[in-house]
């Protein structure tokens, strides 16, 4: 596939971008609503915020 070819309007484009379902769009069909992307941005999201907040537990005291 050419380098500079957006996949959903097949238009030669002087900036193309590769989106994270590893296709290059141009930047009027990159949004991942105007192309249809298969990639799973919800999963991502929720693993991220997962990752960055740990569950704390507070260390319980003994009864006197």
């Amino acid at each position: 596939m050419i380098k500079n070819r957006c996949s959903k309007c097949l238009k030669k484009k002087l900036f193309t971008e590769k989106c994270k379902c590893d296709n290059n769009y141009c930047l009027d069909c990159l949004p991942y609503f105007n192309h249809n992307c298969n990639y799973d941005w919800m999963r991502n999201n929720k693993d991220k915020l997962i990752k960055s907040n740990p569950k704390i537990e507070a260390i319980k005291v003994d009864s006197i």
